[in-house]
């Protein structure tokens, strides 16, 4: 069966994972709700700069994070709530901490 060149790049682009990049939140919301119920004295300027810094990180960095954790992180962030770099960026870290103290601390666990 023939198929037309732009229906296989359309088909290679759709097989993509999700994960590939850094996702594009809306931050906005978030912060907005932060600032008006004043959440740990976050005012909106300070939440969108906290938002654009942990993005950056995220850009920087995001080819490091394993491609299953992106895409676990990427779901439970966006599940339940408005989406959050920060809460990306941390569940990314804590992650990979928590897979690098595991294989740091196993051992035969005699004393």
């Amino acid at each position: 069966m023939f198929l037309p060149f732009p229906v296989v790049l359309l088909g290679a682009q759709l097989a993509m994972p999700v994960a590939d990049k850094v996702p594009e939140f809306d931050v906005a919301p978030s912060c907005r709700g932060a600032s008006q119920a004043a959440i740990s004295s976050r005012d909106l300027d300070s939440c969108l700069q906290q938002e654009r810094d942990a993005h950056a990180d995220l850009s920087r960095d995001w080819a490091q994070f394993p491609t299953g954790d992106r895409t676990t992180c990427e779901h439970s962030t966006s599940m339940g709530g408005i989406p959050s770099y920060v809460e990306m960026l941390t569940c990314l870290e804590l992650t990979r901490d928590a897979r690098s103290l595991s294989s740091t601390t196993t051992g035969s666990g005699s004393r």
